[in-house]
Formats: structure tokens, sequence, C-alpha cells
């Protein structure tokens, strides 16, 4: 019996000449050519404009010094923040490790840049349902400080942000 086969990855058709299914598609090759793609997540992103909002929530919330200001110091770098957590392959907390460290190391702001870069991986994470699993929030600002000075890993910190335990920064 001879009939049309159509591959669920490429979508290449093709007569069937043989009573056996065949083991891969003749086009792309894969051995998946009749099982339906899984549909993936799609990832939510913050942009450039999200970030400018969560510095100035902060600055106007959570003021430390009266010095405080919310100022945008580089709009490339902002930028550059924004589309590069993006285009980091992995998973949502690799790409939240990409989020934190730009927005810790580039100094975007005048002010708060590492409570910026806390509060957006905290938002970026809940609006992709997962949860930042970072507890004491004493040590941050030690952790923050070594991420700032290239300290840790990027596997550190994504396991401290997933909640697990991260080394003491010394200097």
């Amino acid at each position: 019996m001879i009939s049309k086969l159509r591959c669920k990855r490429c979508y290449w058709e093709w007569i069937q000449r043989k009573e056996q299914l065949p083991k891969m598609c003749p086009h792309c090759k894969s051995p998946y050519w009749d099982k339906e793609r899984r549909e993936l997540t799609k990832i939510e992103y913050l942009d450039y404009k999200d970030i400018v909002e969560i510095n100035k929530d902060i600055i106007e919330n959570l003021p430390v010094k009266k010095a405080d200001k919310h100022q945008i110091l580089s709009q490339k770098k902002l930028m550059d923040v924004s589309t590069n957590y993006r285009r980091t392959e992995g998973d949502l907390f690799e790409k939240a490790v990409t989020l934190l460290k730009d927005v810790v190391k580039e100094h975007i702001f005048a002010s708060a840049n590492r409570r910026t870069a806390v509060e957006a991986v905290i938002i970026f994470l809940r609006i992709n349902k997962k949860e930042l699993g970072v507890r004491n929030r004493k040590e941050n600002d030690e952790v923050l400080q070594g991420i700032r000075e290239d300290y840790y890993k990027d596997t550190e910190i994504k396991n401290w942000l997933m909640g697990g335990e991260i080394r003491e920064f010394r200097r």
C-alpha cells in the first residue's frame, strides 16, 4: 500500500514506497518524524523600560541614602543588558544569572544598581512562574559585591538563586 507521509518536525511530504514505516524523515533526518512536537513554554522577558521602572520605584520607595537618585548613566548599556539575557542559552535560572550579573556589573544607574538587579530577577522569575530561592537577605549585599567583582562562577550564582548555598565572599 502506497500512502503519503508527512514529517511532523519539518513538514516535508513524501510518498511511502515500502510497507514498513521509515525510521527517519528523508529531509531533516529526524527519527521523531512521526511524533508531534511538545509545546514549549514561552518565556516572558523584562524589557529595558521595565528595568528603568524597577530602579525608579526602588529609589522612590526604598531609598538608602539621601543622595540616591534615579538617573540612567548609559542608555547603550541598558539596551545591552535588556537583550543579553534574552540571548543566553539555557533555562530560566541561567537567564536570571545573566540579568543579575549584567545589571550589577554594568552600573547602568546612578544609584541602586544591586537592589534593581535583585528586584528585576525576582520579577523575571515570577512572571515565568518561578520563585527566587535566596533566603538570607543580610548576606545578599556581600554576594552581590562578589558578583560585581567576578568572585563567583555562573554555576554558583545559579545554585544560589535556586536556594542553594554560596561560598562566603572574601577579597
